[in-house]
């Protein structure tokens, strides 16, 4: 007597019933068995009333259940064993040939044809079929690119800049990997995806799939927890990679990536819980880099509370941020969904007002515009493209021009300072709501060494457009102590990660602040660290109001022509400066 359940792949469910009724046949010295499955309920449930009913009538009882599915108490309770399926092998398959056809198939060639989904590599090797003959009909069935309607592949999609590097690289790594001239591990098969919200993350990852010819699976955090209780979330976070493991090659993204937490941060309620969920994905994430043909993306807002393990070499190593688009980026994205009405020069002007969209924005710009025309029966127009834009507030009159001062004043003081390489300085014609800031002045990363001389003129640089505004007016406006992401709040921020994270401040010390929250924490808790601060943004800010006053007329210069014409680029504001 006995009852075991054994958990098989998905897709194999019902080969392997098939088998475990045939047993009796094939083997005649085996004793009859019932076999039986989990079925659909009336409700699109899990009816195990056909396994209740066989444990308690049958004296041997096999039930082939799914990997992922979870088994009610009173199944578990009744069962002898619980075992997984061990995958179909290349050997297995081989032998299973012989048996069945009489006929020898190299192992070899065989796993050659397991960087595709396992059945549809048993539904390839037909009687009489050879192996060179089966590997082309997969190839068939798994091109690298597929002209479908569902999602494009990477090679259609735009702005996402180093991250189209990674998917170009990887499709010619696993093209290599199927034609046996490269192992697994040679691949970078682990990516981190950050960014804003609507930015595509997912799309990426399906499309990465799409061009390498893979499978694709996705999952989060919040579908694992939908299961029940801790065990059931670890058991379906299992279940995911398991199925990817089955359906390899595939690309396996896992949403809102950050959502998984850090250990360093778990309060005393909830850390043994999120601890366990943490140890779980560093066991699946190991256990698929030791599995060919799976390639993990999590995608996320903020990867700085992920936890450190997690993006180590060989998990998620790579880590990639994708940021909003800009404008050339922007006008591609309007162009693949727009019709060819417009020209490419109304797109462009259009995508220029589009500043701060995500390509999610851009999605719904276009079918807005589109909608409008068919309402009409008549096709797109500019007009219908103009009137898809957010309502926007013109920046006009004498506000303009305190903005173009106010963004001269950060010119002139990262270039007296050399805090890098100018490349462009923006007044805007009109605030949005997906873009409430007047302009910007981008100064490229600069080579400098790190030192407290390196902290102390970024700082000051940060604080010119306030300086330039008090130098010319003799007071300025709210926005430069606006919200998060101000200039006076990202001075702050460098101020308090001077002091109390690299050391130089007039005591030494560290505390471990990861973003603006935690810096701002510390500025609230700690007063002496808070008087530093203020301490040297008011000398900075005196730094810098010295520096636009010896520079005024460069400052009035390029405001002129700031608002007139709204943008210079880097090179014409360092002539002027010169």
């Amino acid at each position: 007597m006995f009852a075991l359940v054994v958990r098989v792949p998905d897709d194999l469910l019902k080969d392997f019933v098939t088998a475990a009724v045939d047993l009796p046949k094939i083997m005649p010295e085996v004793e009859e068995i019932e076999v039986c499955e989990a079925l659909k309920g009336p409700k699109g449930g899990v009816d195990f009333s056909e396994i209740t009913s066989a444990l308690r009538l049958a004296d041997r009882v096999l039930i082939v259940v799914r990997r992922d599915l979870p088994l009610p108490r009173t199944v578990l309770a009744a069962v002898d064993a619980v075992v997984d399926a061990e995958p179909v092998g290349a050997a297995t398959i081989a032998h299973a040939v012989r048996l069945l056809e009489d006929r020898e198939i190299p192992v070899a060639e065989i796993q050659r044809m397991l960087v595709y989904p396992i059945a549809d590599v048993l539904a390839a090797i037909r009687p009489g079929r050879d192996a060179n003959l089966a590997l082309e009909r997969l190839r068939e069935a798994h091109p690298r690119r597929d002209h479908s309607d569902d999602p494009p592949g990477i090679e259609e999609l735009h702005g996402y800049g180093m991250a189209s590097d990674w998917a170009r690289d990887l499709a010619d790594d696993v093209d290599a990997w199927r034609r046996g001239a490269i192992s697994w591990s040679d691949i970078d098969a682990g990516l981190l995806l950050s960014g804003p919200p609507g930015v595509g993350k997912s799309m990426f990852a399906n499309a990465v799939a799409k061009s390498c010819g893979m499978s694709f699976v996705a999952s989060s955090l919040a579908q694992w927890q939908s299961r029940g209780h801790l065990g059931d979330l670890l058991e379906a976070m299992r279940a995911t990679f398991e199925e990817a493991a089955a359906k390899a090659p595939c690309v396996l993204l896992l949403d809102e990536f950050d959502s998984i937490g850090d250990r360093a941060r778990f309060d005393d309620r909830s850390a043994q819980y999120c601890t366990e969920v943490v140890s779980g994905l560093l066991e699946c994430l190991d256990g698929v880099g030791r599995r060919d043909g799976v390639v993990v993306v999590g995608a996320c807002n903020h990867p700085q509370k992920i936890d450190a393990a997690l993006l180590r070499p060989g998990r998620l190593g790579t880590h990639i941020r994708v940021p909003l688009p800009d404008s050339s980026a922007r006008a591609r994205i309007l162009r693949g969904y727009l019709p060819e009405e417009l020209s490419d020069q109304q797109i462009a002007q259009a995508a220029f007002e589009c500043d701060g969209f995500s390509g999610a924005d851009l999605a719904n710009v276009a079918k807005r515009a589109l909608r409008r025309a068919r309402r009409r029966e008549e096709p797109l127009t500019v007009d219908d493209l103009r009137a898809a834009l957010p309502p926007a507030t013109p920046i006009k009159g004498e506000l303009r021009r305190r903005i173009a001062v106010h963004e001269a004043g950060h010119a002139a003081v990262g270039l007296a300072l050399d805090v890098g390489e100018l490349t462009g300085v923006v007044v805007r014609h009109a605030f949005t709501q997906n873009s409430p800031v007047g302009g910007g002045t981008l100064f490229e990363d600069s080579e400098r060494l790190r030192n407290s001389g390196y902290f102390l003129d970024a700082i000051a640089m940060g604080l010119g457009g306030m300086a330039a505004e008090l130098v010319v007016y003799g007071e300025h406006l709210d926005g430069s102590g606006g919200g998060v992401g101000s200039d006076l709040h990202a001075a702050a921020d460098q101020a308090t990660a001077m002091i109390a994270q690299a050391g130089m401040g007039r005591n030494l010390g560290h505390f471990n602040a990861r973003d603006q929250i935690e810096r701002e924490a510390l500025r609230r808790a700690l007063p002496a660290l808070n008087r530093q601060v203020e301490q040297i943004l008011d000398t900075q800010l005196v730094r810098a109001m010295e520096i636009v006053r010896g520079r005024l007329e460069f400052v009035k210069e390029l405001a002129d022509i700031l608002d007139l014409e709204g943008a210079v680029d880097g090179d014409r504001a360092r002539a002027l400066f010169r």
